[in-house]
Order: structure tokens, then C-alpha cells, then sequence
């Protein structure tokens, strides 16, 4: 399939018309431990690199957040400072009861206002973090819950990873800053999500591990299959097959579903659904969270996945604060890449910019462009011939005149009138093509 670059970023500059901070409390839904803020104390580009680092919500603010009555409002008064997520209280919260706020503040940048893609490839060249507990991602998320909410509209993560530098699980393949992974989310709902069936982990070997250097993870999907890679395609991670359907792989892995009665949200669609329609990019740099995602068997684990976990890892700091040195604590990101297949992809770019990354307008088929010239040729005759008219009326009108000083009549003008067309250009999806 012919490939085009469609989108290319080297962080010469931080283009904020492309990537959107994510302003929240909410933690991904997962109970993290940080806040997401649009500050450039952990949101910066240097020499060409991203950096998106955590530090402390003491740090940030200046006040220790175990302070009762301390409190964190991100709701704001101006849309560029508004909170972007209310989920979990997650435009204000209070250290009271026990309860402390956010000891975290990082960032998180998004293209979902700017740009996203259905089928193509992506390479991210970045240097993962290491410090304990850190949590970093670089992910997709549909641009449109088309099948409803999540899981049910799917979840690209092409990258996972946690920056412990001795995360010594037990009974588990899992590891630290040494290993990263590749999941889908897909399920019709909360309590279903088929990401076990769709997760894949790979680990250095050789006593390296990912922040040494800096690595290309790499993205490759079109509507037959979706794989994750390291450094080179050959070196595949995570290898989905999409000629299937979920629903089905779902069945034959005996979860249930069907037993259960549960709606499948994507009946009669392309057979690749939820993975079929367009996604926008997310970098972010995570801490902790009481999901799971850091499990209960890693000895000397500062908390507990409970209610208590942000007062319990404030409180032990004393444990993990010293693995956070400098700038390794963030996760660096040299350059984003992506191309389309021309014969399949449909992609949406809402603001073209100047700088150091390349933006195409999203496609735009020639009849269209064969239209408007026709309008343009239209009006442009119409102008011609209106401009003409009105020439020869103006000498008919003054000729009219001279001889009216003689006879005593009254000579009037015609008025001329025009009119203007707007031609407005509409994205199309591709066919749908029932399972």
C-alpha cells in the first residue's frame, strides 16, 4: 500500500496548537496519584526533546498536600485553563478526613482537538523514565465513542511501563524500567474488558533497560492486522490479528459473554470493530494508582490499592522520593511520526500550523476540487459579464442624458445585483462491511 507521512514532530518547539494539556485531578480513572497541569515545570521541550516529568505536589504548590484543608482547584475561569475532566472529582478536591489530595503533579498532551487517524503507522522515538512507581504511556483513544463508552470504543496502548528499577513481582512475567507492553482495551463495557486476550510484554535481557537510550516504539495498523514494535518492524511486540472479530475472540476464549447475555456493541459492523475508526494520540507520564496496574505482591510497595493509597504513598515517601533523580524521572520523547495508507486511511487534522512538524489538510477528493473550480469559473464569468453590462448601460445611460437636457425627460438607472456561494467540504467514512 503507498504510504504518506501525514504528521511529523521534532519538538524543536512545543506546539501547543497540536498538543492539548490535559488539566484534571482524575488520574486516569485509575486512582493515580497525580494532577494533570499545563505548566512548564514538567511540561517542556529542550534541545529538541519533549519532557513530560512528575514532581511533587509540594514542589509545585509550596504547601505539603497532607495539610488538612488543603485544597487543589483546577476548574479555572478561561477555556485554555479549564479543567478537562470532572470524572472522580477531578476538577477539585480537599486533604480532609484522612483523604489527602494529589501529592503528584505531571503532564499529559493529547492530539483529540487536533489530530487523529484511522489505519497507518506511528514511531515514537523516546527514553522511558525510571524512578519508583512512575507510570509513563503513549497511547491511542478514539476521537468518537462510536460503539459507546469505554471499553466498548476500544483502547490503543502502544506503550506501558512501570519505572521501578527492581520491581521484583511475584508469581508474574512483569518487570520494571527492563520491560514494557502493548495492550488493547476492548469490551462492551466496564465490567468486560477482553485486554488479557490483547496484552503482550517485552524485556531487555542483556541487564539494560529502557531509559539507558533512547528507542523507536512503532505502531502498524491496517484493516487486517495491528502490531506494536521495538526499534525495527521485524522485532514485533504485540501482534493482533483483525480479520477476526472480538466478539468472537472473546467467545472462543470462554469469557462469557455470550452466556451472560451481553449486547454486542459491534454486530453487523466492519469485522475489525472497535479498531476501524479514527484515534488521536496521548503522551503521558503517570504515578502509582490503586487499579492493580502496580500489584499487591511487589515486596515493600508503599501503599495499598485502597482508599487510603495517596496518604499512605505521601506519607512513605521516604521509600521511592530517592529513585526520582532529575530529568531521568521524565519521560523524553525525541520525535512522533505517523503515515497513512493512502488507499484505506482517512485522517482529520482540525489546525494546520507552522513549525518543525508536517500537517497535511485531511484528504479531499478531486470532484470536489473539480466543483469549486467550476463555481470559481461560474463566478467569475458572472463578474465579467455583470462588469460589461454595466459599462454599456453607463454609456447608453449618459448618452441618454445629454439628450434629455433637450427634451426634459428623466432618465433612470437599472440596478444591478449579485450573489456569492459557499462551498462546504465534509469528510466520508469508508463503507461499512457487516461481520
Amino acid at each position: 500500500m503507498q504510504k504518506k507521512k501525514i504528521f511529523h514532530d521534532d519538538f524543536n518547539t512545543f506546539d501547543t496548537d497540536v498538543w492539548k494539556h490535559a488539566i484534571t485531578l482524575t488520574g486516569g480513572g485509575n486512582w493515580e496519584f497525580q494532577q494533570y497541569v499545563n505548566n512548564r515545570s514538567v511540561s517542556w521541550v529542550d534541545k529538541g526533546v519533549l519532557y513530560l516529568k512528575p514532581m511533587t505536589t509540594l514542589e509545585y504548590a509550596g504547601q505539603d498536600p497532607a495539610t488538612n484543608g488543603f485544597s487543589i482547584d483546577l476548574w479555572g475561569n478561561e477555556m485554555p485553563d479549564t479543567c478537562t475532566s470532572n470524572f472522580q472529582t477531578g476538577c477539585s478536591r480537599t486533604t480532609a478526613n484522612g483523604f489527602v489530595v494529589n501529592p503528584i503533579t505531571s503532564a499529559r498532551v493529547r492530539t483529540a482537538e487536533t489530530f487523529s487517524f484511522k489505519y497507518g503507522r506511528v514511531e515514537i522515538k523516546a527514553k522511558l523514565p525510571k524512578g519508583d512507581w512512575i507510570w509513563p504511556a503513549m497511547w491511542l483513544m478514539p476521537r468518537y465513542n462510536k460503539y459507546g463508552t469505554w471499553p466498548a470504543s476500544g483502547e490503543i496502548d502502544i506503550v506501558e511501563c512501570r519505572g521501578n528499577t527492581n520491581y521484583l513481582q511475584t508469581n508474574a512475567p512483569e518487570g520494571g524500567i527492563e520491560s514494557w507492553s502493548s495492550t488493547l482495551h476492548w469490551g462492551p463495557f466496564y465490567g468486560a474488558n477482553g485486554y488479557s486476550l490483547t496484552r503482550k510484554i517485552k524485556t531487555l535481557t542483556n541487564g539494560k533497560n529502557y531509559n539507558d537510550d533512547f528507542h523507536t516504539f512503532g505502531f502498524y495498523w491496517d484493516k487486517n492486522r495491528l502490531y506494536t514494535y521495538l526499534d525495527h518492524p521485524s522485532n514485533i511486540n504485540l501482534d493482533v490479528d483483525l480479520t477476526k472479530s472480538f466478539w468472537k475472540k472473546a467467545n472462543d476464549a470462554n469469557l462469557g459473554w455470550d452466556a451472560a447475555k451481553f449486547f454486542n456493541p459491534w454486530k453487523n459492523q466492519e469485522i475489525g470493530a472497535p479498531f476501524n475508526q479514527e484515534f488521536f494520540l496521548i503522551l503521558n507520564n503517570a504515578v502509582g494508582g490503586s487499579n492493580g496496574y502496580f500489584s499487591e505482591n511487589v515486596p515493600n510497595k508503599p501503599y495499598r490499592n485502597n482508599a487510603n493509597a495517596f496518604a499512605d504513598f505521601w506519607r512513605n515517601k521516604a521509600s521511592w522520593l530517592p529513585t526520582w533523580r532529575g530529568n531521568d524521572t521524565a519521560l523524553q520523547v525525541d520525535s512522533v511520526k505517523v503515515w497513512i495508507f493512502e488507499e484505506i486511511s482517512t485522517y482529520t487534522i482540525n489546525n494546520v500550523t507552522a513549525g518543525n512538524h508536517t500537517v497535511h489538510q485531511a484528504g479531499i477528493s478531486w470532484w470536489v476540487f473539480f466543483i469549486g473550480a467550476l463555481i470559481l469559473a461560474f463566478a467569475l464569468g458572472a463578474f465579467v459579464l455583470s462588469t460589461a453590462a454595466i459599462c454599456v448601460i453607463a454609456k447608453y445611460t449618459k448618452k441618454n442624458a445629454i439628450a434629455g437636457k433637450h427634451i426634459g425627460q428623466e432618465q433612470r438607472l437599472p440596478m444591478a445585483g449579485g450573489a456569492s456561494d459557499a462551498l462546504e467540504l465534509n469528510s466520508h467514512n469508508s463503507a461499512v462491511t457487516p461481520q
